[in-house]
């Protein structure tokens, strides 16, 4: 599908947080950390592998990078120590309240939050069907990550098979 085929329309945000796990030697300092401190660690990062695009690489500060596919195989190998990286706060805040991630301050990054936008990608010449709608619909009232507490708001009736 080419570029003027589809149109990408900001869904919802997450908030990002460095972490490592508790045993990390990146975990005992108890002051933000400058790039070079972070360079001495393997960051993992989310990407697809053998792609070489630098403009692909954001909030990348370590030349040492593990590249996965997704969050879930992020967090898993963070959590014994292997590294650090950033991961959305509602996927880790349990393991931050039970010590097993530490949440970095990074000099790079600035003061928290560390947001990103999620988008959403749809065909300019196709309308979208009801069950793609309510989808939608559903993440603006109840994205995925909206934070520390669950999401509240009432999410939209799914639609029915006629």
């Amino acid at each position: 599908m080419s570029e003027t085929m589809a149109r990408a329309l900001p869904a919802f945000e997450l908030e990002l947080v460095p972490v490592v796990a508790s045993t990390h030697p990146l975990a005992a300092s108890d002051r933000p950390l400058e790039t070079d401190e972070l360079a001495t660690a393997c960051q993992f990062v989310i990407g697809r592998r053998g792609k070489d695009d630098p403009d692909d690489d954001r909030a990348v500060l370590s030349p040492t990078t593990w590249r996965v596919a997704e969050a879930g195989t992020k967090h898993e190998l963070l959590l014994p120590g292997l590294g650090w990286g950033n991961l959305p706060l509602g996927m880790v805040n349990r393991d931050l309240a039970e010590d097993r991630l530490v949440r970095l301050d990074v000099v790079a990054f600035g003061p928290p939050p560390l947001r990103i936008t999620m988008h959403r990608v749809v065909r300019r010449d196709r309308p979208l069907g009801p069950a793609a709608r309510w989808r939608l619909d559903h993440l603006a009232a109840c994205p995925p990550d909206p934070g520390t507490t669950p999401c509240t708001r009432e999410a939209p009736d799914a639609p029915r098979a006629t």
